[in-house]
C-alpha cells in the first residue's frame, strides 16, 4: 500500500502541479483575492461569457437550451443573463447524460468522478485534465489562508484507503513523499490505534490535519481523556457540518485555529474560512446564487451555483442541495468576498463497531459506495443501506427472479471484502421501498 500511495502521489504531483495551469493560476489567485467588488464582478463577467461561448459551441445540452431561450453566446452578457437559465438539478443532469459533456475533448482525455450517491443515484462527472490544475490552485489557497505552504506535511483522515477494512496487523497509515501527505486510515480509527497515528504524525513532522470533522474529533476527544494536546499549525475540515462543540474541541486539542471549507464533487462552488474565522464564497470559482428557502428552513438559503473551470462538463445554475445562513457583514481580513454565517446540512453521526472502531457516516458512505459498485454484476434491481438509531446496519434489496444461492454467496463475499467484519450487516429482501419525489432510490437512509 505504501508503494501504491507513493505512485499515486507522483501522478498527482505531475498532473496537479506541473503539467497544467497550477503555477500560473496560483499566482493569479494570490492577486485576485485582494480585488475590490467591482473588479471581482468584472472577472466573473469575463469568465462567464467565455464559459457560455464554450457551452453553446461544444455542449449539445446547452446549445439546444440557449437556442430555445434565444440566448446569444456571441455578444457580451452581464451576470444577469444567468436568471434566464432554469435551475439545474441532479436529476436533470442524469437525464441529459452525455449531452452534458463537451464535444471538444476526446473521451480518453477526460477523467470521470462521481458524487457520493447518499441522496440518490451517483452522478458521473466528466473532468478535463486542465481543470485539475486549476482546481488544485483553488484548494491550495485555502491551505495558504491556514498558514501552510506546499512543503508543509499534512495528515489526512478522509476516505482514502490505506489497508483492508478487516486488516488487524497491517500498517494503518502511508506517507506520500511527493504531495507531503500522511494518509491515516479513517476506517481503523479507535482508541487502540490513535496513539500510533499520533506517533506517525510526530515521526513525519506533520504541521496540520485535514479531514472529516467526525474523524478528527475522535482524536481530539481521546487527547482530552489523556490530559494531552498535540500542537499543530492548523486543522482543516470539510465534507460534514462542523459543530461549535467540535470546533472548540479541535482548537483545544491541537492548540490552533480550525479552517472549515465547503465544496462539492460537481465543482460549482467553494466556501473557505479565512484567517479571521469568516466563511467566504470564492467569486473567481463561479457565480453562487443564494436563494431564500421557505418553510422549516426559511432562515437559510439554497446554494445555486455556476462553476467556471470544468469545461468538460459545465454546470450552469446547478442546485447543490446544500444550504447556508447568510451574513451581511464585511470581514476584517480585507477581502471583498461575500460572507456567510454558517454552512447548514451534512451533519454527521458516527458508528462504533464491536471492537471499538469509530467511523463517521461520511466514511461509512464511502465503504457502502464500494459495495454498491460491485453489485452491478448481481441480479439486484434496487438496494439501499438503512442505519438504525442504535448503530445497526441493514441492507435492503429488491432482487430479480434470477437471484440464486450463488448470488447470495457472492453478496456475502462482497460484504466481507469491503466492510469491517465487526460491522455486521443484516441482509433483508423486500418487495419495495420509498423513493424521492423524482422517483429515485436513496442509497443510505436512517430508519
Amino acid at each position: 500500500m505504501q508503494t501504491k500511495i507513493a505512485l499515486k502521489g507522483a501522478a498527482n504531483w505531475l498532473v496537479k502541479r506541473h503539467i497544467g495551469p497550477f503555477q500560473y493560476r496560483r499566482r493569479w489567485l494570490d492577486k485576485t483575492q485582494w480585488a475590490d467588488a467591482a473588479q471581482l464582478e468584472a472577472i466573473q463577467t469575463q469568465l462567464l461569457n467565455k464559459l457560455l461561448r464554450h457551452c453553446h459551441r461544444t455542449v449539445p445540452y446547452y446549445r439546444q437550451l440557449m437556442d430555445n431561450l434565444n440566448i446569444s453566446a456571441e455578444q457580451e452578457c452581464s451576470l444577469d443573463i444567468l436568471k434566464q437559465f432554469p435551475i439545474l438539478t441532479k436529476a436533470d443532469v442524469l437525464s441529459a447524460g452525455n449531452a452534458m459533456v463537451s464535444k471538444k475533448y476526446p473521451r480518453r482525455l477526460l477523467h470521470t468522478a462521481y458524487t457520493g450517491g447518499s441522496t440518490g443515484p451517483r452522478l458521473p462527472l466528466r473532468r478535463d485534465y486542465i481543470s485539475i490544475g486549476n482546481e488544485h490552485a483553488f484548494v491550495r489557497r485555502q491551505f495558504e489562508w491556514a498558514g501552510l505552504g506546499l512543503s508543509d506535511r499534512c495528515a489526512y483522515l478522509t476516505w482514502r484507503s490505506v489497508a483492508n477494512p478487516n486488516a488487524a496487523d497491517a500498517k494503518m497509515y502511508a506517507y506520500d513523499p511527493f504531495m507531503k501527505e500522511l494518509v491515516l486510515s479513517t476506517f481503523h480509527l479507535s482508541a487502540s490505534t490513535i496513539d500510533s497515528y499520533l506517533e506517525a504524525m510526530k515521526q513525519y513532522d506533520v504541521q496540520a490535519m485535514v479531514g472529516y470533522p467526525s474523524a478528527i474529533y475522535e482524536i481530539a476527544k481521546y487527547l482530552k481523556t489523556q490530559g494531552r494536546t498535540f500542537p499543530l499549525r492548523s486543522v482543516l475540515t470539510s465534507s460534514e457540518t462542523l459543530g461549535m462543540q467540535q470546533r472548540q474541541a479541535l482548537q483545544d486539542a491541537f492548540e490552533c485555529d480550525v479552517f472549515d471549507f465547503y465544496g462539492s464533487a460537481e465543482r460549482v462552488c467553494y466556501i473557505y474560512t479565512c484567517e479571521k474565522g469568516c466563511y467566504h464564497i470564492l467569486p473567481e470559482y463561479g457565480v453562487t446564487e443564494l436563494i431564500p428557502c421557505e418553510g422549516a428552513n426559511e432562515d437559510c438559503c439554497r446554494i445555486i451555483a455556476t462553476g467556471f473551470w470544468n469545461y468538460a462538463m459545465p454546470l450552469i445554475r446547478y442546485d447543490t442541495g446544500d444550504l447556508v445562513r447568510v451574513s451581511g457583514r464585511q470581514c476584517e481580513c480585507g477581502r471583498s468576498f461575500p460572507v456567510v454565517d454558517s454552512i447548514v446540512g451534512r451533519a454527521c453521526q458516527t458508528i462504533e463497531t464491536s471492537s471499538g472502531r469509530v467511523i463517521g457516516l461520511t466514511a461509512i458512505g464511502r465503504l457502502f459506495k464500494n459495495v454498491l459498485l460491485r453489485l452491478a454484476d448481481l441480479p439486484i434491481r434496487d438496494s439501499r443501506f438503512v442505519l438504525d438509531d442504535n448503530g445497526g446496519v441493514g441492507f435492503e434489496m429488491i432482487v430479480e427472479q434470477a437471484f440464486s444461492n450463488e448470488d447470495e454467496n457472492n453478496l456475502s463475499e462482497i460484504f466481507s471484502e469491503e466492510l469491517p467484519n465487526d460491522l455486521p450487516v443484516e441482509v433483508r429482501r423486500v418487495e419495495a421501498f420509498s423513493r424521492t419525489v423524482s422517483g429515485k432510490v436513496v442509497s443510505l437512509v436512517r430508519a
